[in-house]
């Protein structure tokens, strides 16, 4: 990993992704899955990047790549960490996604239910602040429109999200490396723990 190749001999060279200690590397997959191939230490698999750049990986990175069901320039971070088992040091990696479904833009899906919920539970944390900031403000309360309710809480939502992604990753390695149990959190896991630390931050903040 890490070389520099040469197509056909010719002047003009591709680099490879060369990863540092405890450096996180964001990057991007030109197409969806990589290919097996034999490195120089054994089985390896090619990543094509965004940029050109090839990635290898060793397989069990690998599948940590491909769990994530990533999408052709969906954005993901990857760093290696020395973490020391008894005398000796090894290697862990850490795959997660940068952009969590959903909140980079670069899919224009519809409305789902969960997000619905969502916007039903900001709705309702407004019309509890109008009520408690003046008598009168209750029948007078205009329901704020959607573009004004993504300006004010999208900054939040956000956060949610990547602590969501952030904490459920911290889950399946802790699970992994101490219990030997391999867990697997998918999109609507990410989602649904996002939701309830999101409407759970509202109602606080109602109060």
């Amino acid at each position: 990993m890490g070389s520099v190749q040469r197509n056909g001999g010719g002047p003009q060279a591709v680099e490879n992704l060369r990863f540092q200690m405890n450096v996180a590397e964001e990057v991007a997959l030109k197409f969806r899955d990589g290919r097996d191939v034999e490195g120089r230490y054994g089985p390896q698999v090619m990543f094509t990047l965004t940029d050109d750049r090839k990635m290898y990986l060793d397989p069990n990175v690998a599948d940590s790549v491909r769990e994530l069901g990533l999408e052709p320039g969906e954005r993901i971070s990857i760093v290696k960490r020395p973490v020391r088992q008894g005398r000796k040091q090894v290697v862990e990696w850490e795959v997660r996604r940068v952009d969590p479904a959903g909140v980079s833009g670069a899919y224009d899906e519809p409305e789902t239910r969960l997000e619905r919920d969502l916007r039903g539970s900001i709705d309702e944390a407004e019309r509890r602040k109008a009520e408690t900031q003046s008598p009168g403000a209750a029948s007078a309360y205009t329901a704020p429109s959607l573009a004004s309710i993504v300006s004010l809480h999208a900054a939040t939502m956000t956060t949610m999200l990547r602590a969501s992604v952030d904490a459920l990753m911290s889950v399946e390695s802790y699970a992994k490396k101490q219990h030997g149990i391999k867990l697997h959190f998918n999109e609507e896991d990410v989602r649904t723990v996002a939701a309830t630390l999101y409407i759970q931050a509202n109602r606080d903040g109602a109060r």
